[in-house]
């Protein structure tokens, strides 16, 4: 493919990105943030942050109510293999 741009994406820890959102190469997704679905995400996303749209646009930050991490109760794949414990 002419003009391939093969780069890494970066994901931080307990982000949460639902099922259809595609990150394009070069990104970084900050700490705790959300990727809503159907997203199609070209810019960093900074952490704590929900976006979303095509483009995806920054919505809101995210309302942790002081949690952190596991706090978040979210449901891990492969069993949270992908978060590191600090």
């Amino acid at each position: 493919m002419i003009g391939a741009k093969y780069e890494k994406v970066v994901l931080k820890d307990f982000v949460m990105v639902n099922s259809g959102a595609m990150i394009m190469p070069a990104v970084t997704i900050g700490e705790q943030a959300i990727v809503a679905a159907r997203a199609l995400v070209h810019d960093d996303v900074p952490p704590n942050a929900v976006v979303g749209g095509v483009p995806a646009k920054f919505l809101r930050d995210r309302g942790t109510d002081g949690r952190a991490r596991k706090e978040l109760n979210h449901i891990w794949l492969h069993k949270s293999a992908f978060q590191d414990e600090q």
